[in-house]
């Protein structure tokens, strides 16, 4: 019945609670609160995995996920707002650590329609479960019976849940998890490690932000990968029980209800401020309420002491949330008091879009004058769209559309910088703390508009170009133009336009309080930063074509400009070439080659999967450099596109570089071509690598058809006498009258263009090696022989120098400060590599230095600098020769006592009993500081027959060693902290000291800057956030961590992700560096395998 419902609509009724969490989203959705006499300040809910599409969250204003794509589905049903946050896990539900073990391998879940790449995993795992011989398999399932496989049911018990689901969890040795998203964070994470079962879970996006994966959990790719692990941890207990209590430590550490009831404590109190300013409070729902005073002087006297919270305005009949008291004054009083959008409409409909819409106070307004204005508002910042939507809700004008997306020259995503208020841009900020969606103006304006509105951060020149030919469908306008530094000077261009386009304008510089650089004395430099509003009104007819030129100037023999345009605006060949481009942009895909830079295909493509930017020699954005002429570093047959925009004039050799390229090409695989028809002489190009010829439709049709196979194409010319004329004056286009340069004359051929493409059934010349891969930070520790080696830190000469080699044979290996900006810039070259090392050991320098040298390589080393010329070894070797040695000296037992006083005891008499005992310790003795660690090490030495010096290979870098080291041009030093402690158990004074203190050692004894940090141990759990906040207080460029990954197209620059290297031959070294997930898992397992048996088994000691 409705009996929930009916019992929560009174509890919120008679207890008017300020916040109200609906754990069950799907079945209280935002019907349910929209009827509700009375509604709560704050209504949060909570989604998992899957969201039906079916849903109205209308009237949440947070939806809680972990789950990026359903936070994204969350918002197109209505939620104002969507936060990250997972339910933690309960520690008494681990009960008794004695669990009754029923199966090999456990897995609770559904089987449904909904879940058949689950269905066709769970089926694999049956049939192996049900051979002879195979483990037993537990399937606690929900679902059809009907519908199950026989070896299915055949393992299938009865679904179960609560406390029955977590008994049948700790039932398994290993719990399978399989989630429905390609993101990893259902619950099942939580609830099989928290009980402290050993997980064997998908290898999905992001699982390394809950745990690591190898260490805590373990991973699969398929259902096979997942078989043979299964097998691998039932036959291995203690590896399995051991990563088990890892992922046990982790959750009940980072995923416990108390730190997610923490997280979730700060979540509502960053949206309910109401007790910032309590004597403003006008009603019992908590809200931070101000009744405005019609000049918004009170407004501004309490934002002048509190500027951000959580605001409800109510002013002239409107109701308006924001976050930034100041940002809503500052806007109100422009919007409402002094007007500067205030328009005349002859309809009582008014067409009108407000772009750049903010929290949506210019629509409010025109609602407030034009009740059945049809009103467009774009707004792409996640968290001004939801105050927008809010206040179009709360105020009732559900007509207005709103587009989720910022205006720009196109369709698309692009890099954002958020402030959190009024500021929000694709221009301010290195790279963008995030993206948006944008979108372009010309689809709404086909059908007239009234009132145009822009304030967009510095985009308006972008919109304007992109739109110029239909600008004389709007009446009137207004543009706040940003005299931004980082957008050039545009004002000139963008009065150009309206004038072409029939408007008149004026110019307003707001009043001193928003706008004092306007206001005298006037000062000026290039760092200032000003706004100017420009209001147009279309009184004139556009501009036509014949109206072009200038007072007697035909003759002159000096042309307006010799940048080509540049300096005035766009220059004509360029727009000529967008338009081609855009009429070609279906062809722009897949992995794409252009010269000299990507401004094309970051423009114009369409689902790109690689951008190759190739140059003659190297410089700034050229991932690789090769020679089109003669065919020098080209590969056959690799690209889906290529982009010759103005380049073979500038080729001697062109038929030469256009049959290089077309070999480049895949089969149905196009080249974009551009060519000058018209043109002045570029001095820049002809003094540098030379300037040789024009084309016409005729050459370019008889070059291309020398190709072979035949190709596919078309030619097409633009351009006009005007246009040339203008062209070669210097002229820009915004310099010309509407609609001029449109019109195309072949007999003057300013720009040649032509697509050509190979047919699919061209016979192929050479064979693809697959996609290229992101860039990768390799991490190495030593170069030595060591046959101990139980951490597998250790690479051999030998082996090392075979990495070496297959290195600089197939992949670019650059810096790690060049190839993580390289990244950050777009401009990575594909498949690079960057070297490093951890810890600082002396053989880096007489061992791995001779070999970076000899090839030419660079390598980043991260020196641990209060280990500099020490007489100890680093503890994690200390311990390994005390134990492993044949010749140890250890007691037959060794007794250890905690701080608690617990005591825990080793037997050390057979080598499989000290093998034991190192890897209980090492791991014990990880999560302690270096202090504690020191004193055991210590006694053990003491019960050992005292210290003894390092040994020579184990040796840590001396002061007078490191400068030698860091004098090679190939290295640069980085720091590792001042001991070796793991960071995350130390207080945030302990672990700025450390971070601080080996970067101001390590530049005092290399008198150079030190950029770079790297986290000891590296892994997930071995720092923090707060850690990261540190390492950038501290003046490093980035962090550097030990999370097993590639870098991607993005990544978190101080949690940059790195591969750990084994002491591999080369043929397992290639298949490691080409391999995917499950090769490479593959190879590090195998690994550990051969270093347990070798140690099991030595062959000799050291």
């Amino acid at each position: 019945g409705n009996w929930p419902f009916e019992v929560l609509a009174l509890q919120i009724k008679v207890f008017k609670p300020d916040v109200v969490v609906a754990s069950d989203a799907f079945m209280f959705d935002g019907r349910f609160f929209r009827s509700l006499p009375w509604k709560p300040p704050l209504i949060i809910g909570w989604a998992g995995e899957y969201i039906p599409d079916n849903l109205d969250w209308r009237g949440y204003d947070i939806i809680l996920s972990n789950f990026s794509d359903s936070r994204r589905q969350a918002l197109n049903l209505g939620a104002l707002e969507t936060e990250f946050f997972y339910p933690g896990f309960v520690e008494w539900l681990a009960g008794d650590s004695r669990k009754e073990i029923l199966h090999d391998v456990v897995f609770v879940g559904q089987w449904s329609a909904l879940h058949e790449k689950r269905n066709k995993f769970l089926q694999t795992l049956a049939r192996e479960a049900t051979k002879p011989g195979g483990f037993s398999l537990g399937l606690y399932l929900m679902g059809d019976r009907r519908r199950m496989p026989e070896e299915v049911l055949a393992c299938c018990h009865p679904p179960c849940f609560g406390l029955a689901m977590h008994k049948a969890l700790q039932g398994g040795k290993i719990a399978v998890n399989a989630g429905i998203l390609p993101e990893a964070g259902n619950m099942r994470l939580f609830e099989t490690t928290g009980s402290g079962v050993f997980l064997l879970t998908g290898r999905e996006e992001g699982l390394e932000n809950y745990f690591q994966p190898g260490v805590e959990v373990e991973t699969y790719s398929d259902a096979e990968e997942a078989v043979e692990k299964i097998y691998y941890y039932l036959e291995h207990d203690k590896e399995r029980d051991a990563i088990a209590q890892r992922g046990q430590e982790r959750c009940w550490r980072d995923h416990s209800i108390a730190a997610q009831v923490e997280k979730l404590d700060n979540i509502i109190k960053r949206h309910v401020t109401d007790r910032v300013v309590p004597d403003l409070s006008r009603s019992a729902d908590k809200f931070t309420r101000l009744r405005a005073q019609d000049d918004l002087s009170d407004v501004l006297a309490v934002a002048q002491k509190c500027r951000f919270g959580r605001w409800q305005v109510a002013y002239r009949g409107l109701t308006i949330f924001c976050h930034d008291l100041l940002s809503f004054y500052m806007a109100a009083k422009d919007i409402f008091i002094y007007g500067i959008y205030t328009f005349k409409s002859k309809s009582s409909e008014p067409i009108v879009i407000d772009g750049g819409s903010h929290i949506g106070l210019f629509s409010l307004m025109v609602k407030q004058l034009y009740p059945k204005a049809r009103i467009t508002a774009f707004e792409p910042d996640p968290e001004s769209l939801g105050l927008l939507r809010k206040n179009i809700e709360i105020n009732g004008f559900y007509d207005i559309e709103v587009i989720a997306a910022g205006l720009f020259d196109r369709d698309g995503e692009m890099a954002f910088t958020s402030d959190h208020s009024d500021g929000s841009s694709i221009f301010v900020g290195e790279g963008g703390a995030g993206s948006i969606k944008v979108t372009g103006l010309r689809p709404y304006l086909q059908n007239g508009v009234d009132f145009l509105k822009l304030n967009i951060e510095g985009a308006e020149l972008e919109v304007l170009k992109d739109s110029a030919d239909l600008l004389p469908k709007i009446n009137e306008m207004v543009i706040e133009y940003h005299g931004f530094p980082e957008v050039g000077q545009r004002l000139h261009t963008i009065l150009s336009i309206l004038d072409r386009a029939g408007f008149r304008y004026l110019l307003h510089d707001f009043d001193k309080l928003t706008n004092p650089q306007t206001k005298p004395p006037f000062s000026l430099n290039e760092r200032s930063r000003f706004f100017l509003l420009i209001y147009g009104i279309r009184l004139f007819k556009p501009k036509q074509p014949g109206e072009f030129g200038t007072e007697n100037d035909s003759f002159a023999v000096r042309p307006v400009s010799r940048q080509f345009g540049f300096d005035r605006g766009t220059p004509v060949d360029r727009y000529y070439i967008d338009v081609f481009m855009r009429a070609n942009d279906s062809f722009i895909h897949g992995h794409v080659l252009e010269i000299a830079d990507k401004n094309y295909t970051s423009k114009f493509g369409k689902n790109i999967d690689s951008i190759t930017v190739l140059g003659v020699t190297p410089g700034k954005g050229i991932t690789l450099v090769g020679n089109l002429a003669s065919g020098v570093n080209i590969s056959q047959e690799k690209y889906d596109c290529i982009l010759l925009t103005q380049t073979l004039q500038m080729i001697y050799d062109f038929g030469s570089a256009l049959k290089h390229a077309y070999k480049a090409l895949k089969p149905g695989g196009s080249i974009l071509l551009t060519a000058s028809g018209i043109s002045q002489i570029s001095r820049y190009d002809m003094e540098r690598w030379g300037e040789y010829w024009r084309f016409t439709n005729k050459s370019m049709e008889t070059l291309i058809g020398t190709l072979r196979p035949e190709a596919d194409f078309a030619v097409q010319t633009y351009g006009n006498v005007a246009v040339a004329k203008a062209f070669l004056d210097g002229l820009a286009f915004e310099d010309l009258p509407a609609g001029v340069a449109d019109f195309h004359d072949p007999d003057y051929q300013l720009l040649v263009t032509a697509r050509i493409t190979k047919p699919d059934g061209a016979r192929r010349t050479s064979v693809s090696g697959g996609g290229e891969r992101s860039g990768m930070v390799l991490i190495y520790h030593r170069v030595a022989e060591d046959v101990l080696d139980r951490n597998l830190l250790t690479v051999s000469p030998a082996n090392f120098e075979a990495h070496l080699q297959i290195l600089k044979r197939d992949f670019p290996v650059l810096p790690l400060v060049e190839m993580l900006k390289a990244v950050q810039s777009g401009s990575l070259m594909p498949g690079s590599i960057a070297l490093t090392f951890d810890d600082g050991y002396v053989d880096n320098l007489v061992k791995a230095l001779p070999l970076l040298e000899k090839y030419g390589i660079p390598a980043t080393v991260f020196v641990t600098s209060g280990m500099l010329g020490s007489r100890k070894e680093f503890w994690w070797d200390a311990l390994e020769r005390l134990f492993l040695r044949a010749d140890g000296l250890l007691p037959d037992r060794i007794v250890f006592c905690d701080n608690a006083g617990n005591e825990k005891g080793w037997p050390t008499v057979t080598l499989a009993e000290r093998l034991q005992a190192h890897d209980e310790i090492a791991a014990f003795l990880r999560n302690s500081p270096v202090s504690e660690i020191d004193v055991f090490i210590d006694k053990l030495y003491d019960w050992a027959g005292g210290g003894v010096p390092p040994r020579p290979l184990h040796r840590v870098l001396d002061e007078q060693q490191l400068r030698a080291l860091s004098a090679s041009p190939l290295i640069e030093i980085g720091a590792h902290t001042v001991s070796h402690s793991r960071l995350s158990v130390l207080s945030e004074a302990e672990q700025f000291q450390e971070i601080l203190r080996s970067k101001e050692s390590l530049e005092r004894i290399l008198e150079k800057p030190i950029r770079v940090f790297s986290y000891p141990y590296g892994g997930q759990g071995d720092f923090t956030e707060g850690t990261k906040d540190l390492v950038k207080k501290a003046g490093f460029e980035f962090g550097i961590a030990n999370i097993q990954k590639d870098l991607g197209l993005t990544f978190d620059g101080f949690a940059v992700p790195r591969r750990l290297v084994r002491n591999w031959d080369k043929e397992v070294f290639i298949g490691w560096l080409t391999g995917n997930a499950r090769d490479r898992d593959r190879i590090e397992l195998n690994s550990r395998r051969q270093k347990q048996e070798e140690l099991l088994n030595p062959r000799n000691s050291c």
